[in-house]
């Protein structure tokens, strides 16, 4: 989605409203974080003018359903997002700028760089969430095993007698 921010720029008005609306489709890249559905994310803000730069003030907000990193049950993210950045028309003085396309703001593949960057690499259920059983392999939140998980490793058994 193209902004087109001339009349920003010009003085002709103060500020631009912003809004966009994103469906992700859940791809490998997105999958191989554990993320299972992304919900419809929303972005809201404006394009100001502070002295004679312009910037995007911007919130993006959504929910994501992860499996969880212990249990792989679903669990929910919220994404809440605040981006200040600066909008430039060139990349030489643009270190962590917006670069506009003439007087073009691209929104869509901004936004979708900001969302990944600012997805976590796993999430819990629950802060207290036990995870799966190693050995026999069940939800540890709904049931209780038995099972030895002190087992060693057969391959390192000879750092017993090395150690005693």
């Amino acid at each position: 989605m193209g902004i087109n921010i001339k009349k920003l720029l010009q003085g002709e008005i103060p500020e631009l409203p912003v809004r966009s609306q994103i469906t992700l489709d859940v791809d490998e890249s997105l999958a191989a974080l554990g993320i299972l559905e992304a919900k419809e994310i929303h972005a809201h803000g404006q394009v100001v003018l502070r002295g004679s730069e312009a910037y995007l003030v911007m919130r993006i907000e959504g929910e994501f359903i992860y499996a969880c990193a212990r249990c792989l049950e679903p669990a929910t993210y919220v994404l809440d997002v605040r981006v200040d950045k600066c909008l430039r028309d060139s990349e030489s003085d643009a270190e962590d700028c917006i670069i506009l396309k003439g007087s073009i703001l691209e929104l869509d593949d901004f936004l979708l760089e900001e969302i990944t960057l600012n997805l976590p690499r796993k999430v819990l259920c629950r802060e207290d969430c036990q995870g799966i059983c190693p050995v026999c392999g069940i939800n540890k939140n709904h049931e209780t095993c038995h099972c030895e998980e002190d087992l060693v490793d057969p391959r390192f058994e000879i750092l017993d007698d090395f150690f005693s």
